[in-house]
């Protein structure tokens, strides 16, 4: 089997020696210094490159204007693109996205959630080339033996239909990968009598079909719904549908596809996660904290939240006496109770660093018991320390000009 190859885009040459470490025993590894050298690479080598790796903040032709040459071709637009920004640059990783690219990794970089998001973009674009073929194949033909491997080898349920006629016709194996009886009820009085979808998903899947159905502009449209299996929970698959007209274009037959995209989503949901939240505490992480302070005070007029950072005393003294699993415990108890005050009054709790932890909240509830009562509630911990005690920095926030992290 023939490896894919991923082209590095990085102005610093250390920084690709050790992205081209990382990844040259799965990828063959092609490296540009800048974006005119990267679009040269892309030309000569784009069919058999399946990622890029790519800094937006290069001199000359940056990443953006990279990703936008990439969109201008019909063989690179399609390529899954993971950009590497600074901390804090949350703009460019919007812009970014706008600009095609499908994830982002912020610098320093952790290089085990690298690995997995470059692994998960490269199981999405196998995964939609795989389904790709075998939508072709179902356009083809209605002959079962031309289609039927493809289906097996993809999990893909196929439903045809009538629409003048409002019959459905299901696919043999459809129990195999959906909940319900297939019998000859219409889908959406199956779905809703067997419970296999919720309501709004039902009536969702029913617009789309409409939609396609009578656009005269319009051959296909897909999306993404939960669906109860067989096994007896629910997932998440891709719904697909195509238009197929009678060489009088009297006739509409809706072909409409079900495929089982669980394992893709739940990565992906796990990416966030990690993207965005402290392995330790489960609390949000520096960046998303600040990103996610910046939209609420901004949602508000001035001086409707307030900023409390907490610096815990001495936790040094707590890991050298009690040792660093102690110390993970202590953490991992102020993160609950500061959730348990905050989370409820429509705050938010992050752990900044190490042992330093910050909320940001209503300013009404910082003037409130609350804060002593949780204050309180962590100094005594489970009786086998010490007083947890903390230096606390307070700020209203009423100049929304500051930038978080200067609060």
């Amino acid at each position: 089997m023939v490896r894919p190859h991923m082209l590095i885009v990085d102005s610093d040459q250390s920084r690709r020696t050790k992205l081209e470490e990382l990844f040259k025993s799965k990828l063959i590894i092609d490296t540009a210094s800048d974006g005119v050298v990267a679009l040269s690479q892309l030309r000569r080598n784009g069919a058999n490159t399946a990622v890029v790796l790519l800094e937006l903040d290069m001199p000359g032709l940056d990443g953006f204007a990279v990703l936008s040459k990439m969109s201008e071709s019909a063989e690179t637009k399609a390529i899954p693109v993971i950009v590497m920004i600074e901390q804090g640059q949350t703009d460019d990783y919007l812009r970014a996205i706008q600009a095609g690219a499908v994830d982002y990794v912020l610098r320093p970089i952790d290089t085990d959630l690298l690995l997995l998001r470059v692994e998960l973009a490269l199981a999405r674009i196998d995964s939609e080339r795989r389904r790709a073929q075998s939508y072709y194949s179902l356009l083809q033909s209605n002959e079962e033996a031309k289609y039927r491997s493809v289906l097996h080898s993809t999990c893909t349920v196929v439903i045809e239909l009538d629409w003048e006629a409002g019959i459905f016709t299901y696919d043999d194996d459809i129990a195999l990968h959906m909940a319900g009886i297939y019998d000859s009820r219409p889908l959406w009085q199956i779905l809703t009598a067997d419970c296999v979808a919720t309501p709004a998903d039902i009536q969702a899947m029913r617009r789309l079909v409409n939609e396609i159905a009578c656009d005269d502009t319009r051959d296909s449209g897909d999306l993404n719904t939960k669906l109860l299996t067989q096994q007896g929970d629910k997932q998440w698959f891709s719904m697909h549908v195509f238009k197929r007209k009678d060489k009088s274009q009297l006739s509409v037959r809706l072909i409409i596809t079900f495929v089982n995209i669980n394992e893709e989503v739940v990565a992906e949901e796990k990416l966030h996660y990690q993207a965005e939240k402290d392995a330790l505490t489960g609390l949000w992480n520096r960046c998303a904290f600040f990103q996610k302070a910046y939209d609420m005070i901004h949602s508000k007029k001035p001086g409707s939240y307030a900023m409390v950072c907490f610096d815990l005393d001495n936790f040094k003294v707590i890991n050298d006496q009690y040792g660093s699993k102690k110390g993970d415990e202590v953490l991992r108890f102020i993160a609950d109770v500061f959730s348990q005050t905050f989370g409820g009054v429509g705050g938010i709790v992050s752990r900044i660093d190490g042992d330093n932890f910050a909320v940001i909240c209503p300013t009404r509830y910082i003037k409130s018991t609350k804060l002593n009562t949780a204050l309180d509630r962590i100094s005594t911990f489970d009786g086998s320390n010490p007083p947890i005690s903390f230096s606390i920095g307070l700020y209203a926030v009423d100049d929304l000009s500051l930038p978080i992290s200067s609060m």
